[in-house]
């Protein structure tokens, strides 16, 4: 539900008793009038009931409409206060509305029975002793709650902006997809005419095209020349050979410095080659002499007769020597000479690099747009699978909930809900077979009995739900949550006559064929001996471990139709006469026209575990109670959807 803005910071619910005396004249100093000015001070917006109009729907309806229009609700606790049945009305409103309770002591008196349970949890500022200080307390918690409110209501707008642009966004990403979807066709329009134009040249013996940079022949189908790298234009060839006269002149120049300096590169090779082999040659000469130094070495006894020789061969050697200086000299030109052509090179070579990385740069550009492209593309199919199956999980969930709220209805009287369970058809045997050694006579013979659908209470009546219609609570164990007790069917037909009045609906007690037929789980029961279980402790408060009292509804597991103390608590009243089985199967039976004795069925807690039994039967005259007997509800026609607030 969005939120809406509310009118009032504060709801003060409070006693008159307390604000004026028996005249109408407004008491002076008093806590009430204190809370007012300091509320007026501090800028707090609050409802007060001025006037003291103590009855009428219209006013019923004035006093709810305040406490929904207002952020929190002060609860002016006293003797007078907590006596009142409007304070309790009103806080079980506020507690409807989830509205902050803040209850405010004017003294140390209990809270009315009727409303401890919504605000005995919660923190209460204590008038006493200080009244000042708990007046200023009250007017924090006040300011804080309205700011709370009022980050919630900044918080939902920011949500609702976020689903706004979120539904722009998915707007702009349908358009990118079409545009991206029209430029592929256009690519595809242009590749098909290119290719016919391609056919009708071949039909003409026009097969090639030459590149206007390298001369280089290619087929027309070739987007680059393999050689230059040069890229043709897209008709170059086909319908005509138009290029960029710039770019055409800067690309020639470039291929031709590149020849140029491939020639220059082949040359300083050679060179090199001639270089290497001179280099070598003197290098096994070098060797050579190493040798004849050794050999000399070896022929020293023979320096003295070969000694002008030595001479002559030490002369030669120097000659050598100086050839070889000389020598060295030209092969240090010839490397600085190879370097000087090597660094030309490869400025030439980093030219051409860069008009590659150009060119592969920009190819780079338009592959990163097309796999942009294609992953909009593929995310925008993932969202719409996204979306698709957000839509069918949300479409399941309805059906689910449609289904379960067909199979139960809820109703709310004076602030109390109670559950009714839909039970479906069908046929089953009721009461015992003569093989079962528990049952008792009247339990026989067992028959075949079909009922038609109807719903029937989750739980046993609490005695909340009876005080609500009521107005007061017979039991013996005291609880809310507890099942009523010390009832009459006599009582039952009181509470169902008030309880229909209240709702419009048409509750009665169930047929003692309804009862046992639920009690058995309908057309899902497994058979089972209580209700729910074959172990009397998993579903059962009885004898043996009650300790002597009745227990909250729901203390124990459900049986197949999800309902709670069937078996044990307290005994149920029937809406049948007492009456003797018969061995002729039925169709929703509804018992004998007359008798003395009205049905009862499920045991209790003050019963052993044989009387607990779903098959079990227990009766009484229609006006004597006992602490162990209460009643569930029955409805074979429900109106509408939900009951109603009372």
């Amino acid at each position: 539900m969005d939120m809406e803005k509310t009118l009032y910071d504060v709801f003060i619910s409070y006693s008159r008793k307390d604000y004026v005396d028996e005249h109408g004249n407004i008491i002076p100093g008093n806590i009430i009038s204190q809370i007012k000015d300091s509320f007026q001070n501090a800028g707090i917006h609050y409802w007060f009931d001025e006037e003291g109009i103590y009855s009428g729907d219209k006013y019923m309806e004035k006093l709810a409409d305040a406490i929904f229009a207002s952020t929190a609700f002060v609860f002016i606790s006293s003797i007078n206060s907590n006596a009142s049945e409007w304070t309790a009305g009103e806080i079980g409103t506020a507690h409807l509305y989830k509205k902050k309770i803040i209850p405010f002591r004017l003294d140390d008196s209990s809270f009315a029975r009727s409303v401890i349970v919504k605000i005995a949890h919660l923190d209460y500022i204590d008038c006493n002793p200080n009244p000042d200080k708990a007046i200023m307390d009250l007017v924090g918690s006040i300011l804080a709650a309205r700011d709370e409110e009022e980050k919630k209501q900044r918080e939902e707008e920011e949500r609702r902006n976020k689903e706004r642009m979120k539904a722009r966004r998915a707007e702009i990403q349908q358009e990118i997809q079409n545009l991206a979807s029209d430029l592929r066709r256009v690519g595809s329009q242009q590749q098909n005419v290119i290719d016919q134009i391609i056919a009708q040249k071949a039909m003409l013996e026009e097969t090639d095209k030459i590149c206007p940079v390298c001369q280089k022949k290619a087929q027309l189908s070739q987007r680059y020349c393999e050689r230059c790298g040069f890229t043709y234009p897209i008709l170059y060839g086909l319908a005509d050979n138009d290029t960029d006269t710039i770019q055409l002149v800067t690309l020639r120049g470039v291929w031709k410095d590149a020849s140029s300096q491939q020639t220059k590169q082949q040359e300083l090779r050679n060179d090199n080659i001639r270089l290497k082999g001179i280099i070598e040659k003197q290098s096994q000469q070098l060797q050579k002499l190493e040798k004849d130094r050794k050999n000399l070495e070896n022929l020293q006894h023979l320096l003295d007769a070969a000694k002008k020789e030595i001479t002559e061969y030490v002369n030669k050697l120097k000659e050598s020597e100086e050839s070889y200086s000389k020598l060295s000299s030209l092969v240090t030109c010839r490397d600085q000479e190879l370097k000087k052509s090597h660094s030309e090179i490869e400025k030439y070579m980093e030219k051409i690099a860069s008009y590659r990385k150009t060119i592969g740069e920009q190819k780079e550009k338009i592959d990163i747009l097309t796999r942009e492209l294609d992953a909009e593309r593929k995310a925008a199919e993932e969202r719409k699978r996204e979306e698709e199956r957000k839509r069918c999980e949300e479409e399941e969930r309805k059906r689910r909930e449609e289904e379960a709220r067909a199979k139960e209805r809820v109703f709310r009287v004076g602030g109390v809900e109670f559950k009714m369970i839909r039970v479906e058809g069908g046929t089953f045997m009721m009461g015992s077979p003569d093989s079962d050694s528990d049952a008792y006579d009247d339990e026989k013979p067992q028959h075949r009995v079909t009922l038609s659908d109807y719903y029937i209470g989750e739980i046993p009546v609490t005695q909340a739900l009876w005080q609500a219609v009521m107005g007061g609570n017979p039991s013996y164990s005291q609880g809310v949550n507890n099942p009523v007790e010390c009832v009459s069917w006599n009582d039952c037909q009181e509470f169902l006559k008030k309880l229909n009045q209240q709702t419009g609906m048409t509750f009665s007690l169930p047929t003692e064929v309804q009862w046992e037929y639920a009690a058995r789980g309908g057309n899902k029961s497994k058979g089972y001996k209580y209700a729910g279980s074959n172990s009397v402790k998993d579903v059962a408060w009885y004898r043996d471990n009650s300790g002597g009292m009745t227990h909250p509804v729901k203390g124990k597991r459900a049986n197949e139709l999800g309902l709670y103390d069937m078996s044990g608590n307290v005994w149920e009243w029937c809406q049948d006469w007492l009456g003797s089985y018969s061995s002729t199967p039925q169709t929703n039976p509804i018992g004998p026209a007359t008798g003395s004795r009205r049905v009862l069925r499920g045991g209790s807690w003050n019963n052993y575990a044989r009387s607990c039994r779903v098959a079990d039967r227990f009766s009484l005259s229609p006006g004597r109670l006992f602490i162990e007997s209460g009643f569930r509800l029955s409805l074979v026609h429900p109106k509408r959807e939900s009951g109603t607030v009372l």
